[in-house]
């Protein structure tokens, strides 16, 4: 494995280009992508991925397996991938979401009729190429599957729940989001023929890394700028999805709770809301602690030879959010 600082961000960075490039494969090959109405939706969908963290995280500690195992690391980490994008849209069906990425939701683009087909074929694609991979990779794909609805139900069930705690909240973060960095550690730990030992240390890697990475993103939802084009100003706030900064907010602020719990609350009660917040210490400790799952998720794994690989990823995890670092 590489070593030192602008060495491994370069490889990180090619990991990157590596797997933009399998995705676009997929999408190409895709069975319908001359013939009909959906291939223009999948199309959409697969153009507008994100940063690929789940995909570097399987070729970051995969670890040299990529001579001997190309077929079956290419499918493990176009099919974490695609199940991460299929949770995407799945989720803007849900949410009636209108950014994502900075380009319109694909619901509000091609309507949400084929958006459910799309998540639908995402979701079964990722399930045809983890099947290819073996026993144990299909076990933990299907384990992560379970998890990541799991998750999502915990926050139906908290929807505009002033009394949510802030274990709920990071428990739904570990399952929603941790659970797919798990599962790309883990397929990238059998890449490798990692020892029983060497897997459960990246898995638990993966898992906080995921856990941390949602606690900034739900962070940076609370403060983007109007004129940010990749988030939609307050969405989560006003969907009723209190996450943790909010959680610590109304421990600190008893003006938030008495505004939320308004069954009338306007858009300048959220407005208002977000400026309390920003008064109190909750976004900064909602931030240390997604600082120290990281701090502890790198413990676990620096005596592993792919640590420097790892550090650099969560760099670029970091950079995803500005002002966590």
């Amino acid at each position: 494995m590489m070593q030192g600082g602008a060495t491994t961000s370069s490889a990180d960075e090619a990991d990157a280009r590596q797997v933009a490039r399998w995705i676009e494969q997929e999408r190409r090959s895709a069975p319908f992508v001359d013939a009909t109405e959906l291939s223009d939706v999948v199309d959409y969908v697969l153009k507008t991925q994100g940063g690929f963290l789940r995909g570097r995280l399987v070729l970051a500690i995969e670890d040299g397996a990529r001579k001997q195992r190309l077929d079956y690391i290419r499918n493990a980490v176009c099919a974490v991938e695609m199940l991460h994008l299929a949770s995407l849209v799945h989720d803007d069906v849900i949410d009636s979401g209108v950014v994502r990425r900075g380009e319109q939701a694909v619901g509000t683009r091609f309507g949400q009729t084929m958006a459910s087909f799309v998540g639908g074929w995402l979701c079964l694609r990722a399930s045809e190429l983890i099947a290819s991979c073996g026993k144990s990779a299909l076990s933990d794909f299907v384990t992560s599957a379970d998890r990541m609805c799991r998750g999502g139900m915990l926050e139906m069930r908290d929807l505009f729940n002033v009394d949510r705690t802030a274990e709920e909240c990071l428990t739904a973060a570990r399952l929603k989001t941790g659970s797919t960095f798990e599962l790309a550690a883990r397929l990238g730990a059998l890449a490798g023929n990692a020892s029983e030992t060497e897997i459960a240390k990246v898995a638990k890697f993966g898992s906080r890394l995921g856990t941390a990475y949602q606690v900034w993103d739900d962070a940076s939802d609370l403060v983007a700028p109007i004129a940010d084009p990749n988030k939609a100003p307050m969405s989560d706030l006003r969907q009723g999805l209190y996450n943790l900064a909010v959680v610590y907010a109304i421990e600190e602020q008893p003006d938030i709770r008495i505004r939320l719990e308004n069954p009338n609350r306007s858009l300048q009660d959220y407005d208002a809301v977000v400026e309390a917040i920003k008064k109190t210490s909750a976004l900064t400790r909602a931030r240390d602690v997604a600082d120290e799952l990281v701090r502890r998720s790198l413990d676990e794994v620096s005596d592993l030879p792919m640590a420097a690989a790892l550090n650099a990823l969560v760099e670029a995890t970091r950079m995803r959010h500005p002002g966590t670092g």
